[in-house]
């Protein structure tokens, strides 16, 4: 299962707010310490720091990752190893890092910000042969690529993967491990030890709450909760009343029950159930770029 982000912002006063879709494969740069954090994650869980990578169709309209050797080099403009996105970022002889969109016979594809995308050719993945790219590399996995051609004209690009040549970044890698493998055990004693997460207080049975109507469903309304956007709001049909709801219009809701092991809140906004009126509060759309570093 892959992780769905909220992201929110109150540096200027405002809360600003997104979702984002965090892959599996980019919880960390290595496959051991991704799945360890799949397996601790909690709704609350903090993330630390994201890159943004595309912008996307559908619910959660970002793409992040949370690859230390994506972050930190989108953090490192100047670098000559930063996050390339388009194809004149690209030149003959410079690494860069990047992450593998698919694997096939004729090689791998390394993807960086947005759809950049370029091959790199099954006798440049390994300083030894390669008869089968996909018992050597996986969808996701993180690999530095130096660029061996740029054709602008064609808009392609070809790389080479081998160690020998890119650098290998293993001392990265291996502090990358040692770090989310920590983080992991972190999450993990926290909720064997019972610690109640902030969010199952400030959103108790029979609290009024405010939220956004994020998108509507034949079975009910989605809605994103001001108190805490590490949840989801749930209107079921027979609570909706004559509440007005459309995507992106405000509600005040009355909490009905409260589920800590999905992160999902049920919610009614029946007349007769919220006797609170809606507080003013300014709520605008979080703006993202690619390559954006943030906190999640």
């Amino acid at each position: 299962l892959d992780v769905l982000v909220t992201i929110m912002d109150n540096t200027e006063g405002d809360i600003k707010w997104t979702r984002a879709l965090l892959e599996v494969s980019h919880l960390s740069d290595h496959p051991g310490a991704a799945l360890a954090l799949q397996e601790t994650l909690q709704p609350g869980s903090a993330l630390g720091q994201l890159v943004v990578l595309e912008e996307r169709a559908g619910g959660a309209r970002w793409r992040v990752s949370r690859k230390a050797s994506l972050v930190e080099a989108a953090e490192s403009a100047a670098s000559k190893s930063r996050l390339p996105r388009e194809l004149t970022d690209l030149h003959p002889g410079t690494t860069h890092p990047g992450y593998v969109a698919s694997v096939t016979a004729a090689g791998c594809f390394v993807r960086f910000l947005g759809r950049l995308t370029g091959l790199a050719p099954t006798p440049q993945l390994a300083d030894t042969f390669v008869t089968d790219p996909k018992q050597h590399y996986a969808v996701g996995q993180s690999v530095r690529a130096q660029v061996l051609e740029v054709d602008l004209e064609r808009r392609r690009c070809l790389f080479c993967l081998k160690p020998s040549q890119c650098g290998g970044g293993e001392a990265q890698l291996l502090q990358t491990l040692l770090r989310d493998m920590e983080t992991a055990h972190a999450i993990a004693k926290q909720a064997s030890s019972g610690v109640v997460p902030d969010w199952e207080k400030s959103l108790a049975v029979g609290a009024i709450v405010e939220g956004t109507v994020h998108e509507m469903k034949e079975y009910g309304v989605l809605v994103n909760l001001e108190a805490n956007a590490d949840v989801v709001g749930f209107v079921a049909v027979h609570q909706i009343g004559d509440a007005t709801v459309e995507a992106g219009s405000k509600v005040t809701a009355k909490v009905l029950d409260v589920s800590k092991k999905e992160g999902i809140v049920d919610l009614s906004l029946l007349a007769d159930m919220v006797a609170k009126k809606k507080k003013s509060k300014k709520d605008k759309a979080l703006s993202l770029e690619m390559d954006q570093t943030l906190t999640a």
